[in-house]
């Protein structure tokens, strides 16, 4: 059986309802839904773990783009084949599937990390679903998608493999060194390699380096709060997100340059402006403690649980 009669075999179930489904189901592996999640991860839950997901969904990205650019293979084009979100994808290439190996790349990386279960479930069905969608769209073969899945394991496992190592050297360089190589490196791969995605890419990975080592250096955020304080963190920080996303691109010219400046901001945003904004203000509601760390002076605040704050009351009360 050809890979054209896998896709017509698939989209032989199609109808509007399908159609649908498949369009929401596609959109679990777009930029936007990474945008949503991997900033809650950072600013509510690991800091540590969200910023190493950053970065290999960043890097996941790059490969992705430059094995495109290498095979430059064609998306479907057969006639008889159904192609939804044809304009999305126009004057782009196939191989591999951005999508699958975006997916497969985010939930490997939070499977090894969480350590449950029901999340390697929840995983493998949406690695599963996300990739089924693009074949059942139209939008690209099975073996674009085979490849995504298995390149994203690949990438995810040499991650985790050498991360610690070279994390551990770059820690022991000056503020300096590393905002230097922050900046520099993807500057020097953008000269290489530029285009609208790279510049993005390039862009992000300029704004949550810089942006990260900032925070570790002078904020000291962290991440647990009370139920209210971690909505507030996530409608707030989003908000302001998609605000510089969607403005700066109304302002700047539709050139690569302005592309990876306006995502240098946005990684800027989330990795050293939010968490400072939410030490200054939303923190004032569970406490705020100063420490001394190193010989500097660094803003934490200190978490009450609820149960804490019941229990101060009833003994207030007596």
């Amino acid at each position: 059986m050809s890979e054209i009669q896998i896709i017509l075999l698939i989209q032989s179930i199609s109808n509007s309802t399908f159609d649908m489904l498949f369009k929401a189901i596609t959109n679990l592996g777009s930029e936007t839904f990474y945008m949503l999640v991997i900033p809650i991860i950072y600013w509510c839950f690991s800091k540590r773990n969200g910023f190493r997901l950053a970065l290999l969904f960043s890097l996941s990205a790059f490969v992705n783009l430059t094995l495109k650019a290498f095979f430059y293979l064609p998306r479907p084009s057969d006639p008889s084949i159904r192609i939804l979100y044809k304009e999305a994808t126009a004057g782009t290439v196939g191989f591999p599937s951005a999508h699958s190996q975006g997916t497969t790349t985010f939930w490997s990386y939070v499977v090894s990390k969480a350590k449950k279960r029901f999340l390697l479930y929840l995983g493998v069905i949406l690695v599963i679903l996300v990739s089924l969608s693009r074949v059942y769209l139209g939008l690209h073969y099975p073996h674009d998608v085979i490849g995504g899945i298995l390149i994203g394991l690949f990438i995810t496992f040499i991650f985790i493999k050498i991360y610690n190592i070279i994390g551990k050297r770059l820690m022991n360089l000056s503020l300096l060194a590393k905002i230097t190589i922050s900046v520099c490196l993807p500057l020097l791969l953008f000269a290489l390699y530029h285009s609208p995605n790279s510049a993005k890419v390039f862009g992000l990975l300029i704004g949550m380096g810089v942006g990260n080592t900032l925070e570790n250096k002078y904020v000291g955020f962290v991440e647990q709060a009370s139920l209210k304080i971690q909505f507030s963190k996530g409608l707030i920080g989003l908000v302001i997100l998609f605000i510089i996303r969607i403005i700066l691109k109304e302002i700047f010219p539709t050139i690569y340059l302005y592309d990876l400046l306006r995502y240098t901001v946005m990684g800027l945003w989330v990795f050293f402006f939010a968490p400072l904004v939410f030490n200054q203000i939303l923190q004032e509601n569970d406490g705020i403690i100063f420490s001394k760390k190193k010989g500097r002076e660094v803003l934490r605040w200190k978490y009450f649980s609820w149960k804490k704050r019941k229990r101060e009351e009833v003994e207030n009360n007596k």
